[in-house]
């Protein structure tokens, strides 16, 4: 069997197509499923203003901008950013997807969510 090392970093893209080829990120039923429960959780309903941190492929921003939340997704992996740029032009909804560290992070904007699923 052959040996990779990946010295982990988020922003090094190696280390982001490892977590995909090992881990994955779960499909829309799944992240539906996550986003129903975040709203009964927290009594969520739209058009509130959401920053999804650590977004990845923007999987959940999507869902809440289906749903009908103004979000906007932040993450350190650009491959995973250009994935969710496509897919919410797929899905036909408007999310602004940053390049930003959440620890960077100088927002002027005021939110009314702040989600930072799995981290």
């Amino acid at each position: 069997m052959k040996r990779k090392t990946v010295h982990w970093r988020w922003e090094d893209p190696d280390a982001q197509q490892s977590f995909v080829e090992w881990v994955g990120f779960p499909d829309e039923a799944q992240t539906a499923r996550e986003v129903n429960q975040i709203e009964v959780l927290l009594g969520l309903q739209p058009p509130l203003r959401v920053l999804d941190v650590g977004c990845g492929n923007g999987r959940q921003a999507i869902e809440l901008a289906r749903r009908g939340y103004q979000v906007v997704g932040i993450d350190v992996a650009s491959a995973y950013l250009e994935q969710a740029r496509a897919k919410a032009e797929e899905a036909g909804v408007a999310v602004p997807f940053r390049l930003e560290r959440g620890a960077d992070l100088v927002e002027h904007e005021a939110y009314d969510l702040i989600l930072a699923y799995n981290h």
